[in-house]
Formats: structure tokens, sequence, C-alpha cells
């Protein structure tokens, strides 16, 4: 077992203990908020959540108006056509916001993981039990 200071708390030894591994990454593209869910960053982690699920719901709304346009076309060719640059546009930034979040979600956490093991390095700096 590891010598732990009598003081350390055990979000503390959470934090130190935690390595990122691929499932993390995994994880964390399928569930929104995860890794800062596990920092226990939880206002930022429904953040995540539900920037993500408006992303997907813009999505599905473009994915939808393709669908529609595509099955049903228009007898105005301006019309449909700027229905199809709307589906096609909305389908695009959902996807896009989607990564962003995903990957702002994987990122920062990665650096808020460093943040915390440092601070908590310089807080029980000098320890020899």
């Amino acid at each position: 077992l590891p010598i732990v200071p009598r003081d350390m708390t055990y979000s503390e030894y959470k934090v130190l203990t935690w390595e990122i591994g691929y499932e993390d990454y995994l994880f964390s593209s399928f569930i929104p908020g995860y890794m800062h869910f596990m920092l226990d960053r939880k206002k930022t982690a429904f953040a995540i959540v539900f920037s993500r699920l408006i992303s997907t719901a813009v999505m599905v709304y473009g994915i939808a108006t393709l669908y529609s346009e595509l099955s049903n076309p228009d007898l105005d060719v301006d019309k449909g056509r700027k229905r199809l640059t709307l589906g096609i546009s909305t389908m695009i930034g959902g996807f896009i916001g989607n990564l962003f979040f995903t990957a702002y979600d994987v990122a920062h956490g990665k650096w808020l993981l460093r943040e915390m093991r440092a601070r908590i390095f310089f807080k029980y700096r000098g320890f020899v039990e």
C-alpha cells in the first residue's frame, strides 16, 4: 500500500491515482462530461452534457430536414435548395459542436488532472513518514 499523509482526503488520493487510459477516451466520446464527472467538477460536466445534447438535437434536426426534403422534393427549386442547404448546415454544425465539446471534455479534463495533481504535490511537499 502507498504511504498516504494522514490529512489527505479521498478525493485528493483519487486524483493522484487516476491514470487516463484509452478506455477513458472511449467513455468520454460516448458519455458527455465523463472526464469532468471523474474529477468531481459537476458544474462543468453538466454544462458539457447540456451542450452536447443541444448539438445532437441540432444535428438530428438537420438530418430530419435533409430526409424530408429528399423524400418529398418541393416543386419550387429555390425553396428546395434552401432547405437542403439548411439541413446540411445544421447537420454539420451539430456534428462539429459534438466534436468540439468532446474534445473540450478530454483536453480540459486532462489539463485539469495535471493541475490538480500539481496542487496536491505542492500541498504535501516534503512529506516523509
